[in-house]
């Protein structure tokens, strides 16, 4: 009998829950384990791991780090055929990446996988489980892609149209119990997927737009935990946009929304209502022209309008913002300023967060096309130094970026390349474009999976946003 383990490589599991499961996915892997009669035993002297990881930016760096510290061999080709690491969820995106490290990777939800690998262990050999893998429609292996050659001069692009190897699985089961995670919050899944389609986040590209259609379970399940004095979460991209959020009367544990559903007044008045302390929600674009190019508008008055109100009512906010979005200029960042005056000169009461977050071209994004250079680098900086000195407020506080280092560190994970080649890409004087035509787009490495959404498709959306920011004639696109 092959014996199994586990490594939940999230940022939770390295203190205080040093070697337990930290994240929802983990916490469901060991009740999946239980059903099946299988315990996992310690990773180090296991036959398969399968291996957790929350995103899919820093999957090298925190992935490789915790394998180590489990103890087992960071390098494949070290490693030989024990232990078999398979890894699953977002990483989905970027397999080159992720196979250099793991020996297989899940595509899309993994129930059937996981129903189907845990019996199969009792009987099964490392090679049988490899076969399998090969053969198995939604699910990778390292053999498959390693074959595969690069594009010498454009190495993010394989040399001929990418093979599909596999396709995202579907399949959800919302009959599945609540998860209980280390950190004391229950999960209940609620929604798969995003029914937004935000160009620059791969969620909608990477699987199916699915919501729990039993609503009146949902609820249920909510009302008991809240009687049982449970800290509670929806597993959902946004829950305000569930048919039924309006009727939620449980207090819900660090939700994030996104900025359609909570600049409407039904869905606001619901939040008040609900007595959470903190409203989380993404603005994206850092102007009212970039929110307009990424389809998802909301002018600077609007959005001022819906912070006060929180804020009146006496709730915190935590708002997400892109910085470094492909065609971002100087205005972009005027826009933000005249913006984060404004702010600062309105909230009067709490909290409010202003959080800017790096953009990475993530696949299967139709963003992904481009690589934007470091020009923002320098704007977070003087951004710093003018709030100081002229919109500082007690009531707003300003969380800046990932600087370069990191973000060249992302790109290169993103597209399987060196640092070297991703410093050469940032290094451009405007945003670099990695697939200038429809055949190039096909041969990119991330098409090895058939995504709900074609490439075709995906590339237009692309083109229609570097037309709406005016970029595709001065974008460059070429070799290394």
């Amino acid at each position: 009998m092959l014996k199994i383990g586990l490594i939940d490589a999230n940022e939770k599991a390295s203190q205080q829950y040093a070697g337990m499961a930290s994240s929802v996915v983990s916490g469901w892997l060991k009740w999946e384990a239980d059903q099946a009669g299988v315990s996992f035993v310690p990773a180090s002297q296991a036959d398969v791991v399968l291996l957790v990881f929350a995103g899919a930016l820093d999957w090298l760096a925190e992935c490789s780090s915790y394998l180590r510290k489990h103890g087992v061999e960071v390098s494949a080709r070290k490693r030989g055929n024990k232990p078999y690491i398979i890894a699953g969820g977002p990483c989905d995106a970027i397999p080159f990446t992720v196979l250099s490290v793991a020996d297989a990777v899940t595509v899309g939800e993994a129930y059937r996988f996981v129903r189907l690998l845990l019996p199969m262990l009792k009987t099964a050999s490392i090679a049988d489980v490899r076969r399998w893998v090969v053969e198995y429609p939604h699910a990778i292996e390292r053999s498959q892609v390693e074959r595969l050659k690069r594009d010498e001069s454009r190495p993010w692009l394989l040399a001929d149209e990418a093979p599909k190897l596999a396709s995202p699985d579907v399949f959800v089961d919302w009959s599945a119990p609540p998860v209980r995670s280390d950190d004391k919050v229950v999960r209940v899944i609620a929604e798969k997927g995003c029914h937004c389609k935000c160009l620059f986040c791969a969620t909608t590209y990477r699987q199916t737009h699915k919501q729990n259609a039993d609503e009146q379970g949902v609820l249920n399940t909510l009302e008991v935990l809240k009687q049982q004095g449970e800290r509670v979460q929806l597993v959902s991209n946004d829950p305000m946009a569930l048919p039924y959020f309006r009727r939620i009367s449980t207090r819900l544990d660090s939700q994030s929304f996104t900025i359609w559903e909570i600049a409407d007044d039904g869905n606001r008045r619901a939040i008040i209502r609900s007595g959470v302390g903190i409203a989380r929600f993404g603005v994206e674009g850092i102007s009212e022209r970039i929110r307009k190019a990424f389809a998802k508008p909301i002018d600077n008055d609007a959005l001022l309008g819906v912070l006060t109100e929180l804020h009146a009512n006496k709730i915190n906010t935590h708002m997400f913002f892109i910085v470094g979005a492909p065609g971002e200029d100087a205005q972009d960042w005027q826009d933000f300023r005249m913006f984060y005056d404004r702010l600062a000169r309105s909230i009067k009461n709490n909290i409010c967060r202003v959080k800017f977050t790096t953009f990475v071209n993530t696949p299967p994004a139709p963003l992904a096309r481009f690589v934007p250079n470091l020009t923002y680098e320098r704007e977070m900086a003087d951004l710093r130094k003018w709030i100081a000195g002229n919109a500082a407020s007690r009531h707003v506080m300003y969380v800046r970026g990932r600087g370069g280092k990191s973000h060249i560190a992302n790109v290169a994970e993103q597209l399987a390349i060196s640092t070297s080649a991703a410093t050469q890409l940032t290094s451009s004087r405007t945003a670099f474009d990695l697939t200038p035509t429809e055949s190039d787009a096909q041969r990119a490495i991330w098409e090895v999976v058939d995504w709900p959404i074609s490439t075709l498709k995906r590339w237009k959306m692309a083109d229609l946003y570097g037309r709406r920011m005016g970029m595709l004639d001065t974008t460059v696109a070429g070799s290394l």
